[in-house]
C-alpha cells in the first residue's frame, strides 16, 4: 500500500528520493520476512516445515491410527493414505523426504514412543476374523513399504518388540494371506541387518520357514521368494546354520523339491547358496 501510495505522488509531481524508496522497500522486507517465520514456525507445529512435502498433522494421525475411538474401518484408510503417499510419490527425492516425516515423528514409535509402540503391537496380534482385521492388514502393507527403503529399514530394525510381533503375526496366519506375505517380505528386507538376523535365529525363524516352504502348492510365488531368500539371509550365520542342521533332514528334503520347482528363476539362487552354505560349507 505504501509503495502504490508513493507512486501517486509521483504521478503528480512529488519528488521521490531513492532513500526513501529504499527505506519502504526495506521495511517492507522485513515484514515480508516476520510473516514467513511465522508461516515456517506454524509449519513445524504440524510435523515438518520441508517445502517439498505436504503438511500434516502427525500428532493427531498418530492419535488416530492407534485409538480406540477410531473405527477399523478409518484406522485402514488412514494407513492406506500413509502408505501411498510413499508408494504414489512423483519422485524418489519426495518418498525419500515423506519417509523422512514419517520417522522424524516417530509414526511407528520405534525410536522412543513406547506406548505408540506397545498399541500397534497389540493390533498386529489382533485374532484372525475380528472387526481389526483389515488395520492389521493395512499395517503389513506399510511395515513392508517402509522396510523396503534403507532409511525405513534403519528405523525398524532397532525395534526387537515389533520384530518379533511381526513374526508372531505371519505364522499365526494359517493360509497364504496378504497380511503373511507383507509381513514375510519385511522380514526378509529387515534380515539385511545382522542385529535382525540374531533375532530372528533366536526366535527360531528357520524352524518356521522349512515347514512353511514345504507347500509350495499353497504358497504365491511372492511368498515362496521372500521365504527362500530370508532363509538364505539366516543361513549365512553359524548360528543360523546350526539351526538348519538340527533339522536337517527335513530341510535337505524341502530345498530338494524345491529345485524342480517350476519357477526356479525365483529360487534357484537362493536354495543353491542355502544347501552350500549349510550343509556342504560348515
Amino acid at each position: 500500500m505504501e509503495l502504490v501510495e508513493t507512486l501517486q505522488q509521483a504521478i503528480v509531481g512529488k519528488t521521490i528520493t531513492n532513500d526513501y524508496i529504499d527505506n519502504v522497500c526495506a521495511r517492507l522486507l522485513l515484514a515480508r520476512t516476520q510473516e514467513s517465520m511465522s508461516n515456517m514456525l506454524n509449519s513445524s507445529q504440524l510435523g515438518t516445515d520441508d517445502p517439498f512435502i505436504e503438511k500434516l498433522d502427525y500428532g493427531k494421525i498418530k492419535r488416530d491410527i492407534v485409538s480406540i475411538s477410531t473405527s477399523a474401518r478409518e484406522k485402514a484408510l488412514l494407513l492406506q493414505a500413509l502408505r501411498w503417499k510413499l508408494t504414489k510419490a512423483k519422485s524418489d527425492f519426495q518418498r525419500e523426504k515423506m519417509l523422512e516425516s514419517f520417522i522424524g515423528c516417530d509414526l511407528l514409535g520405534c525410536r522412543s514412543d513406547i506406548e505408540q509402540q506397545a498399541k500397534i503391537i497389540k493390533q498386529l496380534s489382533s485374532p484372525i476374523g475380528s472387526d481389526a482385521y483389515y488395520v492389521k492388514e493395512e499395517w503389513a502393507r506399510l511395515i513392508n513399504t517402509i522396510a523396503s527403503l534403507r532409511k525405513g529399514r534403519n528405523y525398524l530394525a532397532p525395534n526387537e518388540s515389533l520384530i518379533i510381533s511381526m513374526q508372531k503375526a505371519a505364522i499365526s496366519e494359517a493360509s497364504d494371506t496378504l497380511i503373511k506375505q507383507h509381513l514375510l517380505a519385511a522380514l526378509q528386507k529387515l534380515s539385511l541387518r545382522r542385529s535382525v538376523q540374531t533375532i530372528m535365529i533366536n526366535q527360531n525363524t528357520i524352524k518356521w520357514l522349512i515347514p512353511l516352504l514345504s507347500h509350495t502348492d499353497r504358497l504365491s510365488d511372492y511368498t515362496l521368494e521372500y521365504g527362500v531368500a530370508l532363509l538364505m539371509n539366516l543361513c549365512l550365520r553359524t548360528n543360523g546354520r546350526k539351526k538348519c542342521a538340527e533339522i536337517a533332514e527335513q530341510a535337505i528334503t524341502v530345498l530338494s523339491s524345491l529345485l524342480t520347482h517350476p519357477n526356479q528363476e525365483v529360487v534357484l539362487f537362493y536354495i543353491c547358496r542355502i544347501i552350500f552354505q549349510s550343509f556342504l560349507y560348515i
